[in-house]
């Protein structure tokens, strides 16, 4: 991989490819295989792509402008990415995120200043600029590196979650006497703490950029951040400045760019409480949603593709890689509208996530269904109709494109389509039933991603790619998060807003 990290590196100069390279090395950061003997050198060469399309989306005035830079007729995406230097600047970051997450603790230490660089450019007044996204990941490097055990995250991406961690913790009790509870902002950080007068127990939930987390302490430190030294901490309770008595919090150091110049004690009254709790509510996980819809034989319009209830085998093997199966009743994640309370939309729903994204899956087959078909074509529509993206497993033995897909599923919101089709080297009965008697790796599956006209397909298989069926639930996914992020991006654009990372 050496040689070809190299070519990736030199190639920064033809601006017109950075979607191609930066989908690449995102794809290359999930798969440890490839990666596990790279030497500092080779990480820095990555991290060094990503500065490099950082100063170019940066630098970039107008699509005017870019539409000088020589292109490359072959490229099926280079027109998007000419128009869409926003998407360039929001992927650069999302592969630097992934990526600081695959290394090594060793080498985290080791190349965290030169990261936080490539995230600092001067303005034309010469000062040191961070943009918000570029603190979000800083912020993100400094919560991996102080949590560096999954198990210790209390956070799903709103408090939610670490309100479940403290109640599974209880940590208080009758004997524990009264509670003062304060809030503190500590440069990017909100800090909360709930102290027991009497016994010392401390739980201090930290919110920041990048998420919720939660520690409890007795006349201890609480470790929220690596970016400072011992000097560095916030007493628990102010009258107890030495923290003796109740404990400290360790604080980034005041040059830190996650800025603790200034400590401000935020008031006990509602207008906070009710600040505090619209915070919660706002997810610091990339949190998405997309359709699974299957095409049986022959079918052709949504009636009776929306009526199925399974798949064939393969799907179902599809499904169980996409994913964890979760209880929606009384489900605390964001179920992207699926009913948590009363089973209307199915008893589980299909959910992957790691530390950053999370992908909720409104799978039709999942849904019950009503003896109404009109009705169910509409219950199940309020969900997948309003899904950006759905994926289709088309069984129906024809070739679906975005025109035929839109035909059959009318609609204003859907804009992609990933179909996944049994490759052409199985006929089709042997894809529905003998091709199962194969192991997964030796099944091979079509797989690509149709937009709308007036939507940048920016994925890499904008043509037809052909996968393994072991590889399928994965490469999904893969695919599935870079148009998460374009369509972040087209819907910024087309309201004159900001992307979100």
């Amino acid at each position: 991989m050496d040689g070809v990290i190299n070519k990736m590196s030199r190639m920064v100069t033809q601006k017109y490819l950075a979607i191609h390279v930066l989908h690449f090395i995102a794809g290359l950061s999930r798969l440890p295989d490839l990666y596990r003997n790279f030497k500092q050198q080779d990480y820095m060469r990555i991290f060094g792509v990503c500065r490099s399309y950082l100063q170019s989306a940066r630098g970039t005035q107008s699509i005017t402008e870019r539409r000088h830079t020589p292109t490359s007729e072959r490229s099926s995406i280079t027109r998007n990415e000419e128009a869409l230097p926003e998407y360039v600047y929001a992927l650069a970051h999302h592969v630097i995120i992934f990526w600081y997450m695959s290394l090594r603790e060793h080498d985290r230490g080791e190349l965290k200043e030169y990261i936080t660089s490539c995230l600092i450019y001067t303005d034309a007044n010469g000062m040191d600029v961070i943009e918000d996204q570029g603190l979000v990941t800083i912020d993100m490097m400094d919560r991996i590196d102080c949590e560096p055990e999954s198990g210790k995250w209390y956070s799903g991406g709103t408090a939610d979650t670490a309100n479940d961690a403290a109640d599974t913790l209880r940590p208080f009790m009758s004997t524990d006497g009264q509670l003062t509870e304060l809030h503190r902002l500590v440069g990017l950080l909100l800090v909360s703490t709930q102290t027991s007068l009497r016994t010392g127990k401390t739980i201090v939930t930290i919110r920041r950029p990048s998420g919720t987390a939660l520690r409890m302490i007795e006349k201890g430190r609480a470790h929220v951040t690596l970016d400072g030294d011992h000097t560095d901490f916030l007493a628990v309770m102010p009258t107890d400045p030495d923290g003796a008595t109740y404990g400290t919090i360790a604080i980034p150091k005041p040059s830190s760019a996650l800025e603790t110049r200034s400590i401000i004690t935020l008031p006990q009254d509602d207008a906070v409480r009710r600040a505090i709790e619209a915070f919660d509510r706002t997810s610091a996980l990339d949190s998405h949603k997309t359709g699974v819809i299957y095409i049986g034989e022959r079918q052709t319009d949504e009636d009776r593709v929306l009526q199925n209830v399974s798949g064939s085998p393969d799907y179902r093997e599809l499904l169980r890689g996409l994913g964890d199966l979760q209880l929606l009743k009384g489900a605390t994640f964001n179920t992207q509208g699926l009913d948590r309370s009363d089973d209307v939309d199915g008893e589980f729903a299909i959910v992957w996530r790691n530390q950053v994204t999370e992908v909720v899956f409104h799978v039709t087959t999942l849904m019950p269904n009503s003896d109404d078909v009109r009705e169910n074509t509409a219950k199940k529509k309020r969900h997948v109709g309003n899904d950006h993206v759905n994926i289709i497993f088309n069984n129906s033995g024809g070739q679906l494109d975005f025109s035929t897909l839109y035909n059959m599923f009318p609609g204003q919101l859907t804009y992609v389509y990933i179909v996944i089709t049994p490759s052409a080297r199985t006929s089709f009965v042997e894809a529905r039933t003998e091709n199962m008697t194969l192991d997964k790796r030796d099944r091979f599956y079509g797989v690509q991603v149709v937009a709308s006209p007036d939507y940048p397909n920016v994925s890499p298989a904008a043509e037809e790619k052909v996968v393994s069926g072991a590889s399928l639930p994965g490469i999904e996914r893969f695919f599935g998060v870079p148009i998460f992020l374009a369509q972040q991006v087209a819907s910024a654009k087309a309201f004159g807003g900001k992307v979100r990372e």
